[in-house]
Order: C-alpha cells, then structure tokens, then sequence
C-alpha cells in the first residue's frame, strides 16, 4: 500500500531537520549563562528604595552577601529570620547584607520592610535582570562575594549558619 504524499516532502525533510538542529545549538550556545561558585559578580546596576542608582559590587566592603527575594514568596518569607540575624551578626564585622527585590515597587518593599523590620540595605530589580543575570531563577537565592568573586550560592532558603561559614569566621 502506497501512501498519498508528494515525492518532494522527503527532500524537505532532512534540510528541515538540520534547520531545527541547527537552532537549538545556537540556542545552547547563546543562552544566558548561569552564575557558578567562582565567577566575578556580574557588573549590574539596580536601584535604591531612593531612586538613586546602585552598582552591584559597589559596596565598601571586600566581603558582601546579596540576596535575591520578593515579599510574596513563602520560602523568601520563610528565610527572613535568617536573613535578619546574619544581617545584624555580618554588620559587626563590616559585612553589608543587601537584598534584591525582584520585581516590586519601592512602595510595595518598604511596606514589607517596615513590617518584618528589616534594617539592611535593599534595591529593586524592577526588570528582573538578575534572573538572567545572577542566574536567580528559583528564590530566594543567596551570594557570597568575596573581591568580586562569587564564593558561595545558596538556591533556596538559607541559614544563618551556612552565611555565616561561607563569610568565614561564622
């Protein structure tokens, strides 16, 4: 039994399949790549609850713990006592901890900061450039910078002990 299709669709189908072959290894190739434990800190600006721009990296300290967030999300809210304390314990030391809210408004995180009490320096990543950029897809995620060199990446509620120990002294 003969099948009713044309004899040119099988010359359009090896052509078709290097096509599609071909995209998805452009695809690989320039997709954005994920921050790993001991690449320098991406050169990201975001904003202050201010307006005032901030460099990532910026910060005075050679040592700096940022930490991606939204106030709606349960494993963010979840870690929050964590955060707070090695917040208080790191400012001791000289040691900025610096959330990254990503896609709020400045109103919408100073209202969740004045209700948790959160007292360290936050910004806004109103366009989400951190998701590609830091590779925080999944939240809350935690970097340890040490002179520009991510040390540690915490994917998922942190501990203050884990902070701590990839801080050092901790």
């Amino acid at each position: 039994m003969r099948r009713n299709s044309p004899r040119w669709a099988g010359a359009f189908a090896a052509p078709a399949l290097v096509f599609v072959a071909l995209g998805l290894v452009l695809a690989i190739h320039h997709a954005p790549r994920v921050l790993a434990v001991g690449d320098p800190l991406p050169a990201l600006q975001l904003t202050d609850l201010d307006g005032n721009t901030v460099a990532l990296g910026s910060v005075a300290s050679r040592t700096a713990v940022y930490n991606v967030f939204t106030s709606w999300c349960p494993a963010c809210n979840e870690e929050l006592p964590e955060m707070k304390h090695t917040a208080a314990v790191l400012s001791q030391r000289g040691v900025p901890v610096i959330g990254i809210d990503q896609g709020e408004t400045a109103w919408e995180i100073e209202r969740f900061a004045a209700s948790n009490g959160l007292h360290y320096q936050l910004l806004m990543d109103s366009r989400r450039i951190t998701t590609g950029r830091l590779g925080a897809r999944i939240i809350p995620e935690t970097l340890v910078v040490r002179d520009g060199i991510v040390r540690r990446i915490i994917v998922g509620p942190a501990t203050s002990a884990q902070i701590l120990a990839a801080v050092g002294g901790g």
